[in-house]
């Protein structure tokens, strides 16, 4: 045998194992990229889900505080009682505390407010449906005027700075009496607060 025939009977099976290594390397770097991109993509979508559903949250939010504060500025006790859960509007002493609340934000003219748009909670899932969703809001600030002397002709006016938190059970699957506010705290910054409804009735 020629020197040039044992050279390649050497080189050629070494060049097979090396395009075999080589296939081998480039499917699994394939494999490797592909599982990385399902990843990416994977966490895209749980990504733009989760950003849909805070989006959703602080829309409600947003929604309830401006009508919480419209019924008190506006003085609507009938649609402030709608807020509230069933569970809640039956209990005796709701009408009276309604009636104290109405009495205890006092608004002649109202003049700003600060909302906020995120707060705690918690929520339960089944099968991809939300069965349970429960939000704990406050409204910072509520700004009025307030005629202390209830003179029409002078209209002395005292400014008044109120606060809100609430707690909201926005679904409940598996008791829609519990769903709508169950407690409200309304505070009259730095000086008195009052409260309806029952903290723990979602307990």
């Amino acid at each position: 045998m020629s020197f040039r025939m044992k050279s390649l009977s050497i080189v050629l099976p070494l060049v097979i194992v090396f395009l075999l290594t080589s296939c081998s390397n480039v499917k699994d770097f394939i494999n490797e990229g592909g599982k990385k991109i399902e990843q990416t993509a994977l966490e895209t979508v749980r990504s733009s889900q989760l950003t849909d559903l805070m989006n959703e949250e602080s829309e409600k939010i947003d929604q309830m505080s401006k009508e919480i504060i419209r019924c008190f500025t506006e003085r609507d006790k009938e649609a402030l009682k709608v807020l509230f859960c069933e569970q809640i509007r039956n209990q005796p002493s709701f009408d009276d505390e309604i009636n104290k609340a109405f009495e205890f934000l006092t608004c002649d003219v109202y003049i700003t407010s600060e909302r906020t748009t995120s707060a705690g909670g918690e929520e339960s899932w089944d099968s991809g449906k939300r069965t349970k969703w429960s939000v704990w809001p406050d409204i910072p600030y509520i700004a009025v005027l307030y005629d202390f002397d209830g003179d029409s002709l002078t209209h002395d006016m005292e400014s008044r700075y109120y606060s809100i938190y609430y707690d909201w059970q926005i679904v409940n699957d598996e008791d829609n009496s519990l769903e709508g506010i169950q407690y409200m705290k309304i505070e009259l910054l730095n000086v008195d607060s009052m409260e309806i409804g029952d903290k723990q009735i979602v307990k």
